[in-house]
């Protein structure tokens, strides 16, 4: 019987060893986070910042597919190092705490959670009571969590960094791409060194436009400052604003950047599953040598935001145990994958947004969530795909703005690919287009000038608190609404319904509003005919509609038709100035404009509490 036993400990002990984990983890710092601070029921908050050490197997299954692993160098035990930095905000008390461990992938090393969701001060090393902003997070009782995954990132402004190997005798062609909003660059840096400083040996290339035919720029034109910066002749001529400038030269040894997905695989796992490191330093988020996470979610904005989604197209939501690794996530204006785990990867380029950033693999079928088939290739594919299969997919919400339907592809995660029919999300996806937001902020993000229009400044911070929604799935998702996926009728273009959605938004624009904010509007102030002019200059929302404004139905005889196929001419509005003898729907409007919101809506036919 001991033999048995002691048989039965030796292979758990070596199926330990054979996992890639987390061998080491150091803390530089712990300190209390906002001065000491409480935070409802939850109390206070402390502040960890350290690094984390871990190793991979090659030859596991579920690392294989790392490109280049099998390239990087070994240690003794065969596996491939690597080492990254961490950043955690939690409660003093981790029995106060919600159980739920909240990941902010972070966007080019960058922490923007309590930018996000507490509206605070930006910055990458939160401390005061500023920088908690609300205390959204905090008063829920979420462990925040960062952590590194880009590798090359500067030292420098508490960017969150990883160290990872280098796969050693590889070279081959590259390609840079530059852009320059304004008119006194002067040199422009590559992302990795050259392997020749002679400009004969690149080829710097330029054009005003991606459709346009690109022109060499001559040799003697240009030359390398160093290996990892060029410059326009006579030096101090600056690079054109706006225009396409593209390098291709030869380089090599490059990191094994797919690590950067595993190592935030591992880190989770950790954190919530081992009790210590392999050093038998103690979890830090283990409570008297309790295992305090209970569940853990993951949101991500822009690259961060397809960070997530190649995060699961590629497997890593399950762990070397077969455990999942994030039970939700929050997808946010990240449309496309990420180029990450690629050969001389660069994931701080930019996605195609139609002008520069074109070829770059990030964006690339799948585009959606469910499986389907890619009309050119005939190949058949879906981000949960994989996770499907094996059973270990989260729940995510994806949330847009109107830029990712302009520049980011975004039609191609709601319809098929050929997008010519509604695609169908998986029951545990939700889509939500936060219509009259930003891509990332309200803040202006283009010189003065630069955009027609004046910017609005609507935060989209109340629609993204969904933290429950993985434990209490609501009930009717808003992403099965038909107005949401606008192909049934043929066009994108003439769904009735989409078309008064967004007027509807923009109606509530023009009033200061947004489409979670609903005001009264008298409707004593309204006539037939007024209505009839609104209904023309802005097709009205359907009745019972979410963010619907009380307006009366126009009348029958207005004969208002949304399609596009419709020429009827709209009357202008009046010219007539606002007070006496101005029309009463103007009057309405400017009542409106100085009226507080009445209150805060959730998505109607859904269970908002589960949500938020």
């Amino acid at each position: 019987m001991t033999r048995i036993l002691c048989a039965g400990l030796a292979i758990t002990l070596m199926a330990t060893a054979a996992e890639a984990r987390v061998t080491r983890i150091e803390i530089s710092r712990q300190e209390p986070f906002a001065a000491g601070q409480t935070f409802g029921t939850v109390g206070a908050y402390e502040k960890l910042v350290g690094r984390f050490y871990g190793e991979l197997d090659p030859a596991h299954a579920l690392n294989a597919g790392i490109v280049d692993i099998d390239k990087a160098p070994r240690n003794a035990r065969g596996r491939v190092e690597y080492s990254a930095d961490f950043y955690i905000l939690k409660p003093a008390d981790m029995t106060r705490g919600n159980g739920a461990l909240f990941y902010d992938v972070n966007n080019r090393g960058n922490k923007r959670a309590l930018l996000q969701f507490n509206s605070a001060a930006f910055t990458n090393d939160p401390a005061t009571p500023e920088h908690a902003g609300t205390g959204f997070l905090m008063r829920q009782g979420f462990t925040v969590v960062w952590s590194g995954w880009i590798p090359g990132l500067p030292a420098a402004d508490n960017l969150l960094r990883i160290e990872v190997p280098n796969a050693a005798g590889l070279t081959e062609t590259v390609w840079d791409e530059f852009l320059f909003n304004n008119k006194t660059t002067t040199q422009a840096r590559l992302t990795f060194k050259a392997t020749s400083t002679d400009a004969g040996q690149a080829r710097l290339l330029v054009r005003e436009r991606n459709a346009d035919e690109p022109a060499v720029v001559p040799a003697g034109q240009w030359e390398f400052v160093d290996a990892r910066t060029i410059r326009l002749l006579p030096a101090g001529t600056p690079f054109r604003i706006g225009a396409i400038y593209q390098l291709t030269y030869q380089a090599a040894d490059p990191p094994v950047a797919g690590i950067g997905f595993a190592a935030t695989r591992d880190l989770i796992s950790f954190l919530r599953h081992d009790g210590a490191d392999a050093r038998g330093t103690p979890n830090p988020l283990a409570s008297a040598g309790r295992l305090s996470v209970a569940r853990a979610l993951a949101h991500g904005t822009s690259q961060s935001g397809r960070y997530l989604r190649d995060f699961v197209y590629r497997g890593f939501n399950e762990d070397e145990s077969n455990r999942i690794v994030f039970d939700g996530m929050n997808a946010h204006v990240g449309t496309g994958r990420m180029f990450l785990n690629h050969r001389f990867a660069q994931p701080n380029r930019m996605t195609h947004i139609a002008h520069g950033f074109m070829f770059y693999p990030d964006v690339s079928f799948p585009f959606a969530y469910e499986t389907q088939t890619d009309p050119f290739t005939g190949k058949s594919d879906g981000i949960l795909a994989r996770c499907t299969a094996r059973g270990n997919c989260p729940k995510v919400i994806h949330t847009v703005t109107a830029t990712e339907y302009w520049q980011s592809g975004q039609s191609l995660i709601t319809t098929d690919a050929a997008s010519r029919r509604d695609g169908t999300p998986p029951d545990n996806v939700r889509i939500y287009h936060l219509a009259g937001t930003h891509h990332i902020g309200a803040g202006a993000t283009m010189p003065k000038g630069v955009c027609r229009r004046p910017q609005a400044a609507i935060p989209a911070s109340p629609t993204k608190r969904w933290s429950r929604w993985p434990l209490r799935p609501p009930r009717s998702p808003v992403s099965r609404r038909r107005k949401h996926r606008p192909r049934a009728r043929g066009s994108i273009t003439v769904r009735t319904s989409t078309r008064a959605s967004f007027a509807r938004c923009r109606f509530f624009l023009r009033t200061r509003s947004a489409c979670w904010c609903r005001r009264s509007m008298p409707t004593a102030t309204r006539s037939p005919a007024s209505a009839c002019r609104i209904s023309r200059s802005r097709p009205r929302p359907p009745p019972g509609g979410r963010c619907a404004a009380r307006i009366p139905a126009a009348p029958a005889s207005c004969a208002i038709s949304t399609a596009r196929s419709s020429r009827s001419p709209r009357p202008r509005p009046s010219a007539r100035p606002m007070g006496t003898g101005a029309p009463r729907w103007k009057s309405a409007i400017a009542t409106a404009r100085t009226t507080p919101p009445r209150c805060v809506t959730r998505p109607r036919r859904s269970n908002a509490k589960d949500i938020f």
